[in-house]
C-alpha cells in the first residue's frame, strides 16, 4: 500500500464540515519532507459559506490558519490569515479581498526596506477619480473612533501642475501643509515656517518683489535696488538720496508727529497762515486778534446798543435779570444778544436778555432803567451786572427809588470785564421792593437799555 494511503487519518470535527488529511511522501524516492493538505469540497447553498482552511495547530487546537471563504454566490471569496482558537474566535491578521482586488492588514505592522536598493516602492494600479496616489499614515483615536494623522499624496492633476503634497488628515478632512510642484519646480508652503533660530544658507539673489533678499544683496543694495523707505542697521548707513521715495514718505507725516524743537524756529521770512485765534497766554496770535486788541489798522471793535420791549410784570425778584430782547444798533461779531431763548435764571444756560461775549477780549458794560411802576412810596429796585455762567457780580449796584418821594435817584449801571473764555453776562436784580412793572420802549418811548462795547 502506498505510504500516503497509510497515513490518511480522516477526522470529522464537531461542526461536521471539516476533513483533515495527513499526507507523507515516500522516503524511498528521496523525498524526506512532508506536507499537510486539507481538501474540503461541497456545493455552497443559500446563506452557507464554504470555507477551505489550512491550519497549523497545537494539540490544544490553538494556532494559525489560512482560510478561504467563498461567498454565497460562489463568484468571489476572501482569503485570510488568522490567529485561530479552535474553541474560541478566529482573529484576522491580514487577507486578500477578491471583490476589491486588494490586500487588507488588520494589525499594526512595519515595512522592511529592500536591502538590495534600500527603497520601498508603493505602486498603485487603482487611482482615485482625479488620478492621485495616496499614502495615509493615521491612527484611530479610541475615545472618538476617528482617524488622525498625515497623508502623502502624489497629485497627478493639480491646479498648479503635478505635485507631491503633505496633508494633515483628521478623519478624512485634509489640510495641506506643503507641496512640491513638478510644473513650477518649487516648494509651496501653506503655513508659516519657523527656522528655530537656524539660518537659511545658500540663498540666491532675489528677482521678484516677493522674493527673500540674502545678506549679500542687502549689503550691496543702492538706490537702484531699494524701492521703499526702510530701516537697515546691519553695518550699513543709508543716505536719504539712496531711498527712492524718502521725500514722499516724510511728507506724509504731520508736524505734530515730529519731535518738538529744542531751539528757536527760523521761518526764513515766511508767514504762518490759517492760524486759529489764541486761547492760552502763550499761544501764537493771528493778525486779526492783535488788531482787535491794540486798535491797529483793520481793527473792528464790536459794539451793541440794545433795549427792553415790551414791559413785563413777572420775574421781578432778587436773582432775576432784565429781559432785554431787541437792539438799536450793533457792529462786529464779538457781542451777541439772546432774543429768542426761554427765560431762565439758572446759571450757565441760555436765556432771553443774556449777552454773550467772545473770548480773549475786554468789554465795557452800561445799562439804565428809565421807567418802572412802584406800588408803594417805599419801593426800590437795585440792578448790577453779573457773569451769568459763574453767578459772579461785575461792577457796582445802582438803585432806583419811588418817584413820589422828595427825591428821585437812579442812573447808569456800569462794569468792565475781561474774558478768557466765551462768557454770558446779564443785568441782574440785586434788590427789589414794591415794583409792579418794568417798562419798555413801546410803552413810553423811554426803554430800559444797555450798551456793550469792546475796548
Amino acid at each position: 500500500m502506498p505510504l500516503f494511503l497509510k497515513s490518511i487519518a480522516p477526522e470529522i470535527d464537531i461542526f461536521g464540515n471539516r476533513q483533515l488529511l495527513n499526507f507523507n511522501r515516500d522516503p524511498s524516492s528521496g523525498e524526506s519532507d512532508s506536507a499537510l493538505t486539507l481538501i474540503n469540497w461541497f456545493t455552497p447553498i443559500l446563506n452557507v459559506n464554504a470555507n477551505s482552511t489550512f491550519e497549523f495547530l497545537t494539540p490544544a487546537m490553538k494556532g494559525f490558519r489560512f482560510n478561504h471563504s467563498l461567498s454565497t454566490t460562489g463568484t468571489f471569496g476572501n482569503f485570510n490569515f488568522e490567529k485561530y482558537d479552535r474553541f474560541g474566535l478566529a482573529t484576522p491578521l491580514w487577507g486578500y479581498d477578491e471583490v476589491t482586488d486588494s490586500l487588507v492588514f488588520n494589525k499594526e505592522g512595519s515595512f522592511v526596506k529592500n536591502t538590495a536598493n534600500n527603497q520601498i516602492n508603493l505602486v498603485s494600479t487603482s487611482l482615485d477619480t482625479v488620478g492621485n496616489l495616496k499614502l495615509n499614515i493615521t491612527k484611530k483615536i479610541p475615545n472618538t473612533q476617528t482617524y488622525k494623522g498625515y497623508q502623502l499624496s502624489y497629485e497627478y492633476s493639480d491646479s498648479i501642475g503635478d505635485s507631491f503634497s503633505l496633508y494633515r488628515d483628521s478623519n478624512s478632512t485634509l489640510d495641506r501643509l506643503f507641496a512640491h510642484s513638478e510644473t513650477l519646480n518649487v516648494f509651496l508652503f501653506y503655513r508659516s515656517i519657523s527656522m528655530n533660530t537656524n539660518r537659511i544658507t545658500n540663498l540666491g539673489n532675489a528677482i521678484l518683489s516677493s522674493d527673500v533678499v540674502n545678506k549679500g544683496q542687502m549689503d550691496s543694495a543702492d538706490a537702484t535696488t531699494l524701492t521703499s523707505a526702510q530701516t537697515y542697521t546691519n553695518n550699513k548707513t543709508w543716505l536719504a538720496s539712496q531711498v527712492t521715495n524718502f521725500d514722499t514718505q516724510v511728507r506724509t507725516n504731520r508736524l505734530d508727529q515730529m519731535s518738538i524743537p529744542t531751539s528757536s524756529l527760523n521761518l526764513n521770512s515766511q508767514r504762518i497762515i490759517n492760524l486759529t485765534n489764541p486761547v492760552n497766554a502763550q499761544d501764537g496770535a493771528t493778525k486779526q486778534y492783535v488788531d482787535n486788541q491794540s486798535g491797529g489798522t483793520g481793527a473792528i471793535k464790536s459794539f451793541m446798543h440794545g433795549y427792553l420791549s415790551p414791559m413785563y410784570n413777572t420775574n421781578i425778584t432778587t436773582s432775576d435779570h432784565i429781559k432785554f430782547g431787541s437792539f438799536y444798533y450793533y457792529q462786529g461779531t464779538s457781542i451777541v444778544l439772546d432774543t429768542s431763548s426761554a427765560y431762565s435764571n439758572s446759571i450757565g444756560t441760555a436765556s432771553i436778555g443774556r449777552i454773550t461775549l467772545s473770548a480773549g477780549k475786554s468789554y465795557k458794560l452800561l445799562a439804565s432803567l428809565s421807567t418802572a411802576d412802584f406800588t408803594s412810596t417805599s419801593g426800590y429796585l437795585g440792578l448790577r451786572w453779573h457773569n451769568s455762567d459763574t453767578n459772579s457780580p461785575i461792577g457796582g449796584v445802582t438803585t432806583w427809588w419811588h418817584p413820589s418821594s422828595n427825591y428821585f435817584s437812579g442812573g447808569v449801571v456800569a462794569a468792565v470785564i475781561m474774558v478768557s473764555n466765551t462768557t454770558r453776562v446779564e443785568l441782574k436784580i440785586n434788590s427789589v421792593s414794591n415794583v409792579g412793572y418794568i417798562r419798555g420802549s413801546s410803552d413810553y418811548n423811554s426803554a430800559a437799555w444797555f450798551i456793550a462795547e469792546e475796548i
